[in-house]
């Protein structure tokens, strides 16, 4: 029972430590991370309405919502500096193969 246990942390630790997993979990939090607050923006800092116009002169300041629209920016250069990494590496992985 004790090496099944072990057989399967090892199995998991492989599985996770892969370069590819490595990016498809990176790019799922990233995405998921990103997609929170935009939906944090879109409910609580803006108004879909008319009134919301005039709600966004108010709420423009508000540090809560420039951090999070600050975050959620960096959060899309990280991901596209992510997909451009993984573009190259294979790329690269490809041409050295040939060799």
């Amino acid at each position: 029972m004790k090496s099944d246990n072990i057989t399967k942390r090892m199995i998991l630790h492989n599985v996770i430590s892969h370069p590819i997993s490595i990016f498809i979990l990176t790019a799922l939090s990233i995405s998921t991370i990103q997609w929170s607050l935009i939906q944090f923006l879109a409910n609580y800092c803006t108004s879909w309405s008319v009134k919301g116009v005039i709600y966004n002169i108010f709420g423009l300041g508000s540090p809560v919502c420039s951090f999070a629209n600050h975050i959620q920016i960096a959060l899309s250069d990280y991901y596209i500096s992510i997909w451009a990494s993984m573009a190259t590496l294979l790329i690269t992985n490809c041409l050295y193969r040939k060799k």
